[in-house]
């Protein structure tokens, strides 16, 4: 018999494989359509008449118009609250990433008892409900006279960000090369030096994407944000969002308007720094 007699039958593998991507491909397009529903739902309901909303209930809107845009835009919303936010979700951005580096530079690169101990113990805080320490706080924000102050509202973010941020950014430098940062220490760079200049240029994308958490984090947090900052000045999104739901009327084009802008500046940054969140959540987590 010829070698072509004895050849075997297509292997049906190839089948599987296109069979396979496509039920993976379907998988992702369902779980997009899942959750960007509700965000397609609230831009649908801001661009939309008073009286189209009260019509009936329509998937796409029969009625346009961005009345609802410009009464946010119009109002203290965007020029008050959304600048209170961005100053302190930014302040706390800036001190956990600072934090962050610190002791993770301590826990890299020196040696002492417990070492380990003590890092792992960091994440145990998220075991605990923040409620637990929303009276002691407050009244340790008034003695100080924290409250209605961004300082004591940074300060409160920064520690509810900290140890993820702190767990995702060891994780990450863990995978990071030591030999660069050495090797300016023998050129005579101290350890701070030697591991600002060799060692967070490689680990820029485990540093945005705490930073990235950090932001979201502050962005969105009520609680602490509604007990520390009663002064209609000092509101951030999240309460200032909530004050404009009323038991008496409630105007949705114009709430679904305000979520609309407040979720804008997450959105940019996710677009902007989107390839280095994927390097940086993914290698922090599995190394």
């Amino acid at each position: 018999m010829t070698a072509a007699s004895q050849a075997a039958p297509p292997s049906p593998a190839p089948t599987r494989n296109v069979a396979g991507a496509v039920l993976r491909g379907l998988t992702l397009v369902v779980l997009l359509l899942i959750f960007m529903f509700p965000f397609y739902w609230m831009v649908a309901t801001s661009v939309q008449t008073a009286e189209g909303l009260f019509s009936g209930v329509k998937i796409v809107p029969d009625t346009f118009t961005l009345e609802n845009y410009q009464s946010v835009l119009q109002s203290d919303f965007v020029r008050i609250n959304v600048r209170n936010s961005l100053v302190i979700a930014a302040g706390t951005t800036v001190v956990t990433t600072l934090l962050t580096l610190a002791a993770s530079l301590g826990y890299l690169r020196y040696r002492y008892r417990g070492r380990r101990f003590f890092s792992r113990l960091v994440v145990l805080v998220y075991l605990f409900p923040t409620v637990l320490v929303l009276v002691p706080l407050y009244f340790v924000a008034s003695r100080l006279g924290l409250l209605n102050n961004p300082i004591g509202l940074i300060a409160v973010h920064s520690v509810l960000a900290l140890p993820l941020c702190l767990w995702m950014l060891q994780s990450y430098l863990e995978g990071v090369p030591r030999e660069p940062e050495e090797a300016a220490m023998v050129f005579g760079a101290s350890r701070a030096r030697a591991f600002r200049i060799a060692t967070l240029p490689l680990a820029a994308p485990g540093i945005l994407a705490s930073a990235a958490f950090a932001f979201i984090l502050s962005w969105g947090e009520y609680m602490f944000s509604f007990i520390m900052s009663p002064d209609p000045s000092r509101k951030t999104v999240p309460v200032a969002l909530k004050d404009l739901f009323s038991s008496y009327a409630m105007d949705w084009g114009v709430v679904t308007a305000a979520g609309v802008v407040a979720t804008i500046p997450v959105l940019l940054l996710f677009w902007l720094m989107a390839k280095y969140l994927a390097a940086g959540l993914a290698k922090g987590a599995f190394d």
